[in-house]
């Protein structure tokens, strides 16, 4: 399994750097990489493109509206973290990272690709 960020914030790799993540994925793609920004799918384009993964393959992790949207428009399995009126988009939502689990999210892909 391939993993990757796709940010549009300015300071991600300062983040990144800060909380020591860097070496858990495979690419990172931040704001200053792409012309456009969400809800414009390219962030996650690009990181798909830089993985060598099929957009279909790919599951996105968001806590934005604008994400959400940019996911589902790239192409992919949109996994929104908040509020469900907010981010009624997305193929699986969760109020909290606390809830967030590889295991929830195969399971809720698992059934999307089924449809």
């Amino acid at each position: 399994m391939k993993t990757g960020i796709a940010s549009a914030s300015n300071n991600a790799f300062s983040v990144i750097e800060y909380l020591q993540v860097g070496d858990y994925f495979d690419t990172i793609v931040d704001a200053a990489k792409v012309e456009k920004g969400k809800p414009d799918p390219e962030v996650f384009l690009k990181g798909a493109d830089q993985l060598g993964v099929e957009y279909s393959a790919c599951i996105g992790i968001e806590d934005a509206a604008a994400g959400v949207k940019a996911i589902k428009s790239a192409g992919m399995f949109a996994v929104g973290i908040g509020s469900e009126t907010e981010l009624e988009e997305a193929d699986l939502i969760l109020s909290s990272t606390e809830e967030l689990s590889l295991q929830k999210i195969l399971q809720a892909y698992e059934k999307h690709l089924i449809k």
